[in-house]
């Protein structure tokens, strides 16, 4: 996972500077529950017919790429500092 490519709202970034006890604002994109985008996949040889096909259709709407599946276990992250597992989970449903 690409993390500038994971879209955090503005606000989220703000609130998580204000407050030195909050998350971090990606790790909150991640993990927290009350906000959400769909996530979903697509084989990578039709990843650029939709995103064509999106922004003509949904001009207004963006879409984002965030990362790729790959095989293994976790989530890596990939920022400036390198590549590196993320740790952080959201809450446990039916646990």
């Amino acid at each position: 996972m690409l993390k500038s490519a994971v879209p955090v709202a503005r606000a989220a970034r703000l609130r998580a500077k204000e407050n030195s006890d909050a998350k971090p604002a990606f790790v909150a994109a991640l993990t927290d529950g009350e906000d959400f985008e769909l996530l979903f996949t697509v084989a990578s040889r039709d990843a650029v017919k939709l995103l064509d096909a999106w922004k003509k259709k949904f001009p207004e709407l963006k879409l984002s790429c965030i990362g790729k599946i790959v095989a293994g276990t976790g989530i890596t992250i990939l920022d400036q500092h390198g590549s590196h597992q993320l740790n952080a989970h959201g809450y446990v449903h039916f646990a």
